[in-house]
């Protein structure tokens, strides 16, 4: 007989009980179970039910219950380090910007020390080098470029990354605090993902103090948070250094915990690789023309009194109040601009943001997404400016270092492993219209470089293609061959010829996200055509593309039961009630993503180089510099790179003329 103690076993629900139940199952076979109330290690109930892959914290705490975690050998080399703000890391030698540096090998004792040359022969002697937010921070701030060669050699693990794949951020959760939060973006999913919770939903002690309270006491009373300067702390402040050292404790049992329920697997170690490969990309950073950029803002500027000018004399727009574009009159006006240009809640349907309240959002933000691509797109911009929004131009110098350059955050915090951009988020910057594109001409290349974009060709369709094996929907893609075209003939017929241009438009819009087995109606609502359109257009595709449907479909199933699994290995939770289009759409999404970094693994075997050219992603495309004399070399190397061929269906990647900034480098 187990016997389990559990806080409130009268709270389990029916499904967190069975969980708990066939986990003790499955580690202690044949043995019968019984709960009953006591202090436990066990999760709660509220973790159970609302975390994916929660049975990985049941596991974790079985087994530490039953003394079987795992034991760590003495050349595994757990780090930390104590710095500068972390936004003067481009900013700082290495070796001012690095204060205070924790260790311990396997089990042993947990060690401090301020010499970063006895630091970096302590990681030249490990085996393996364990950190969390180790690639983003830790290994780029000690190793630098040579992180990316370590990573490459499987020396260096990181259980933030490791976290990443294996227990990806729930929708709500709560924290060490009580606090409930929600993970509900890219940007507060990092909160789940900090070292002190996944400690705390592991049931293992965490930080020892606040390191923003240990701040203030070195700082001058009333200095802001975000103005706090770390470096002021003593290095040999006991409470400092006890705070250090518990760090070092804290990811020795956190990464217990997780190899406890999972010892990494091959996509866990491509994992590692490629997150340093995002690490590089951000070491590299990306130039900017601060003269320029500052007249963008300049011009911004002009625009914006101008704006407001026409806003006044046009549309009786108010000017009695601090933020006028909240008032009825204002919104009123912003609304009435918007339906000369077509934009309406009728037109726009569930593509139009909307606020807590549920109406209509006129926020700055809403007005970008509602214009970008439109005549209005421009105008968007400027009345998102007008309510306090900053402009790009503005982004990218506040991001700016004194190397000149901006070094963006590249993260894979969604689900399907996709890269986010941040600080600047440089996929914000359009390019469907003039302006947008003409925004990015002040990121420029080193000297002597020029820049050239390259993106992978339908790259979503072509992952579609081979996944389902859909032989009628591979033609699309073979040699010569318009796909669009091709189905926009098959689809509307005869129609066709009528105007060529338009019903291959059309084709292209809705054959994306019919890939992924959107609707009728959903297609409707994205593309704005009338749902009798729409609805021709699925009974056309699926009656020439069965095979594809029935990939779908299979698909969906393994969606319900709440993971897919794509074909490189990385296994992403689903919402059960939204699997028919949410599991087609992770699995295509992450195969993209995936299919985008194989080529930049071969890259890096292929030209070591030029992994310090690949400035950052945007989606499917690469922003790479090379040099100016010898680019078609470089472009090259990447082009073969990125080109395989996955059960039949080509893959490459298509580009443009190399250019002196990144508005010329379109591909």
């Amino acid at each position: 007989m187990i016997d389990l103690p559990y806080a409130h076993v009268d709270t389990l629900t029916p499904r967190a009980r069975d969980l708990i139940r066939s986990v003790v199952h499955r580690e202690f076979p044949g043995e019968p179970v019984r709960l009953f109330s006591g202090e436990s290690p066990l999760p709660p109930a509220e973790l159970l039910d609302s975390v994916p892959n929660a049975e990985a914290f049941v596991v974790a705490a079985l087994k530490r219950m039953s003394g079987k975690t795992p034991k760590f050998d003495d050349d595994i080399l757990f780090l930390d380090i104590e710095t500068h703000g972390s936004e003067l890391r481009w900013d700082m030698p290495r070796e001012q910007f690095i204060r205070l540096c924790q260790y311990a090998w396997g089990e042993g004792p947990v060690q401090t020390t301020t010499s970063l040359v006895e630091f970096l022969d302590l990681i030249k002697r490990a085996r393996l080098v364990v950190a969390h937010n180790g690639h983003a921070f830790d290994f780029s701030v000690l190793c630098g470029d040579f992180a990316l060669d370590l990573a490459a050699q499987k020396r260096l693990f990181d259980t933030w990354v490791f976290a990443e794949v294996n227990l990806p951020a729930p929708y709500s959760y709560t924290n060490r605090y009580g606090r409930r939060l929600k993970s509900d973006s890219p940007e507060s999913a990092r909160r789940w993902f900090s070292l002190d919770n996944l400690a705390f939903q592991f049931g293992i002690s965490g930080k020892l103090g606040d390191i923003t309270e240990l701040a203030r006491r070195f700082n001058p009373k009333g200095t802001p948070k975000d103005e706090l300067d770390y470096g002021l702390i003593p290095v040999d402040d006991p409470d400092f250094l006890a705070y250090a050292e518990q760090d070092i404790v804290v990811l020795r049992e956190l990464l217990r915990s997780m190899w406890s329920f999972k010892e990494p697997d091959k996509y866990d170690w491509r994992s590692q690789f490629t997150a340093a490969i995002d690490a590089q990309m951000t070491r590299n950073g990306v130039r900017v023309d601060v003269p320029l950029a500052e007249k963008f803002i300049a011009d911004q500027e002009r625009v914006k009194s101008e704006t407001m000018d026409m806003l006044v004399r046009e549309y009786d727009f108010p000017t009695g109040s601090k933020m006028p574009w909240r008032t009825n009159a204002g919104k009123d006006a912003i609304m009435r601009i918007l339906a000369k240009g077509g934009i309406t809640p009728r037109s726009m349907g569930s593509k139009w943001p909307k606020t807590k309240t549920g109406n209509p959002s006129l926020s700055g933000d809403a007005l970008v997404e509602l214009t970008a691509g439109t005549e209005l797109e421009s105008l968007g911009q400027t009345l998102a400016v007008i309510q306090g929004q900053r402009t790009l131009a503005q982004q990218a110098l506040e991001c700016l270092h004194t190397d000149g350059k901006v070094h963006p955050d590249i993260d894979a915090l969604q689900r399907s492993g996709r890269r986010s951009v941040t600080s600047p988020g440089l996929t914000t910057w359009g390019s469907r219209t003039p302006e947008g594109v003409r925004q990015k001409s002040y990121f420029i290349p080193d000297d002597g470089m020029v820049m050239f974009g390259a993106d992978l060709s339908n790259s979503d369709q072509r992952a579609v293609a081979f996944m389902s094996g859909d032989k009628e929907y591979a033609k699309r893609f073979e040699p010569g061959v318009d796909g669009h075209e091709l189905t926009g003939r098959m689809v509307f017929g005869d129609d066709y010829d009528t105007d060529p241009h338009h019903y291959r438009q059309l084709a292209k819009i809705l054959s994306h996200a019919y890939s992924y087995g959107a609707s009728a109606g959903k297609l409707s609502n994205s593309s704005g055509q009338p749902i009798e359109v729409t609805q021709h257009f699925v009974n056309k595709m699926h009656a020439g593309y069965p095979d594809m449907v029935r990939w779908q479909n299979r698909v969906r199933q393994e969606g319900e039961s709440g993971w897919v699994t794509n074909a490189w290995g990385r296994r992403m939770p689903v919402d059960i009630d939204r699997s028919f289009t949410q599991a087609p759409a992770l699995v295509g999404q992450s195969s993209t993503t995936e299919i985008l970094y194989d080529g930049l693994i071969r890259l890096y075997y292929r030209n070591r180089e030029m992994m310090n050219m690949v400035l950052f992603p945007v989606h499917d495309e690469l922003i790479v510099q090379a040099p100016k004399d010898d680019w078609k070399r470089y472009m090259n190397d990447l082009l073969e790179s990125m080109h395989q061929v996955i059960r039949g269906i080509d893959i490459y990647m298509e580009h443009g003329t190399p250019g002196n900034n990144w508005a010329e480098a379109g591909h």
